[in-house]
């Protein structure tokens, strides 16, 4: 499947789930896009508690070295009750 998302880096992800949307949420150009083939997907379901939610989360591997395309899905106890973000990311060796 080719999927076309937005690419951020992986220091966003320590940032939680309000800066990772408005990371892929960015018109003005700064973070790039891409579209590439996604492989196999990994999913995997839990518990954030920063977040107060159950998170599922699919991983997919891509074609390009070190990049990975994610899907999280949140069901929380505040408003809204179900959030989604998709984008690619990336992490540099040696992390």
């Amino acid at each position: 499947m080719r999927v076309k998302e937005v690419v951020v880096g992986n220091q966003v992800f320590n940032l939680g789930m309000k800066e990772l949307e408005e990371s892929v949420a960015n018109k003005n150009g700064q973070w790039p896009t891409m579209e590439l083939e996604v492989g196999d997907t990994i999913f995997q379901c839990g518990l954030v508690s920063g977040e107060k939610a159950i998170v599922f989360n699919w991983w997919g591997v891509t074609e390009v070295m070190n990049v990975v395309w994610t899907r999280f899905v949140f069901l929380r106890l505040g408003w809204p009750l179900f959030r989604k973000v998709e984008c690619f990311t990336y992490a540099s060796e040696g992390v």
